[in-house]
């Protein structure tokens, strides 16, 4: 499945920029440029991929298979 995702730089009052995924909630950072927020939103992105595989894995039995399926929700 390919899905597009929207990253949304806002700048700030206070100098600096605000940054998000439009289509993920939760996933945000900033910066003092707009290549440093992107840098930054990125590493929140996989954090919170890891995160949730982490998770989707948490029940799993790793040791009695060669290979295993976990769906992440986006």
């Amino acid at each position: 499945m390919d899905r597009t995702l929207t990253a949304v730089f806002e700048q700030c009052d206070e100098g600096g920029f605000h940054a998000y995924i439009k289509e993920i909630p939760g996933v945000h950072s900033e910066g003092e440029s707009i290549k440093e927020a992107q840098g930054n939103l990125m590493d929140a992105f996989r954090e919170l991929l890891a995160y949730r595989m982490e998770k989707a894995l948490e029940n799993k039995d790793l040791s009695k298979s060669r290979s295993i399926e976990a769906e992440l929700v986006v």
